[in-house]
C-alpha cells in the first residue's frame, strides 16, 4: 500500500473516532433538569442523579470505549485488504470504448457531402511533355536525305535568347524548336510552315529567368515524319 493511501485511511479513522468521542462525552453530558423527589406507591422516594453524574451503565460503557480507543495503536494498515475475499469479489463495471476506425473525412478539402476525392480547389496539371496530337511520333530513322541541325543560340540576355536551326536535307512542311530547363525539354515553340530547302530558321525566347541553363533542339516535319537535331544548351546572364 502506498504511503498516500495509508495517510488517507488513518485520517478517516481519526475522524470517526473524534465523532464518537464527541457524541459520547459532550452530547451525552447535558445536565439534567432538576426534579423533585418522586414517591412510589410503596412510599419510597426515587432521587434523580445530580448534575454531572452519569448512571453506572453509562460509566461502564465509557470505560470500555476508552480501553478500545487506547488499543487502536495496534491497528496495522497493509496490503492485506487487496487479497481479501470481499475486495476480490468486487465487480468491474467499466466500459471499454471501441477502437476508432474512421478519423474524419478522407479528403477535408472536398465539398461538404462529397467524399469522392475531388479537391475543392483547382489543381494545375503538370506540363505536357508530349508533342501535339496532330504530330507523328519521333522517328529516329528518318528517310535518307532528310535532316535538321541545331545551331548555337545567339543574342543571349538575362531574359531571352534566339534559337537557331538548319534544314540540311529534304523539304520540310513545318519547323519548330523544343526547349526546357532539362534535357527532357517539354516546351514547344509555334510551328513555322515552310517549303524551302537548306534554310536557317530561328525563334526568340523572351520570358526566361536570369542565370538559368536552358536546353533546346531544332525540329522539322518532312514527308509526314518528325526529324530532330541534337540537344544543345545555353545559360542566361545573371545581370
Amino acid at each position: 500500500m502506498s504511503p498516500t493511501t495509508k495517510k488517507i485511511l488513518i485520517a478517516v479513522v481519526v475522524l470517526i473516532i473524534a465523532m464518537i468521542v464527541y457524541g459520547v462525552f459532550f452530547r451525552g453530558n447535558t445536565p439534567a433538569a432538576p426534579t423533585s423527589g418522586l414517591t412510589s406507591a410503596s412510599g419510597s422516594t426515587a432521587t434523580a442523579p445530580s448534575a454531572g453524574q452519569l448512571p453506572p451503565d453509562q460509566e461502564r460503557i465509557n470505560r470500555e470505549f476508552l480501553v478500545r480507543l487506547l488499543n487502536l495503536n495496534n491497528i496495522k494498515l497493509n496490503s492485506d485488504i487487496f487479497t481479501s475475499a470481499g475486495f476480490n469479489g468486487l465487480e468491474d463495471y467499466s466500459f471499454r470504448l471501441p477502437p476508432i476506425t474512421n478519423q474524419g473525412r478522407p479528403n477535408p478539402f472536398t465539398t461538404l457531402g462529397s467524399d469522392s476525392g475531388t479537391p475543392a480547389f483547382p489543381v494545375t496539371p503538370p506540363p505536357n511533355n508530349n508533342p501535339p496530337a496532330d504530330e507523328p511520333p519521333q522517328n529516329d530513322n528518318p528517310p535518307a536525305g532528310n535532316g535538321v541541325t541545331t545551331n548555337g543560340a545567339t543574342a543571349i540576355t538575362k531574359n531571352g535568347a534566339t534559337l537557331s536551326g538548319q534544314i540540311t536535307g529534304g523539304t520540310p512542311t513545318a519547323r519548330w524548336f523544343e526547349w526546357g530547363r532539362t534535357s527532357s525539354l517539354g516546351n514547344l515553340t509555334p510551328q513555322i510552315s515552310a517549303n524551302i530547302t537548306g534554310t536557317t530558321f530561328t525563334y526568340t525566347l523572351s520570358t526566361l529567368t536570369p542565370g538559368i541553363t536552358y536546353y533546346y533542339k531544332a525540329a522539322a516535319k518532312m514527308g509526314g515524319t518528325n526529324v530532330y537535331g541534337s540537344v544543345l544548351n545555353f545559360t542566361t546572364s545573371s545581370n
